[in-house]
């Protein structure tokens, strides 16, 4: 229930920004929201990593959430190995480019002429 209410609260929230501001500042308010609580969840992951003496990372598909989303036949090529492996080294820069890629496909795909 608690994923619920959070998901409508977002929601609102969107739209309320959306029509006081902009698309594009509804879109950066929720980027930013996401970003922190990846964030919160990444450095979580790390502190629970150090008292264990390791560092937590995805290494296999059943590991890796993203991954699983992928078909198997697209999760083997060589190339989406790579991105995906390079999002697991370096996951804040990813989403913070994710963030600006959705900002700028809002604004161009959303534009009031």
């Amino acid at each position: 229930m608690t994923f619920f209410g959070f998901f409508f609260l977002l929601a609102a929230l969107f739209v309320w920004l959306m029509a006081t501001y902009s698309l594009v500042v509804a879109f950066l308010a929720m980027a930013v929201i996401f970003f922190s609580g990846a964030l919160l969840i990444l450095i979580k992951q790390r502190l629970a990593a150090s008292k264990k003496g390791r560092q937590i990372l995805p290494t296999t598909k059943t590991e890796d959430t993203l991954t699983g989303l992928l078909p198997d036949s697209l999760a083997s090529d060589p190339s989406v190995q790579h991105v995906l492996r390079e999002i697991g080294k370096n996951p804040i820069p990813a989403a913070a480019i994710a963030a600006l890629v959705g900002a700028v496909v809002a604004r161009e795909l959303f534009k009031k002429d």
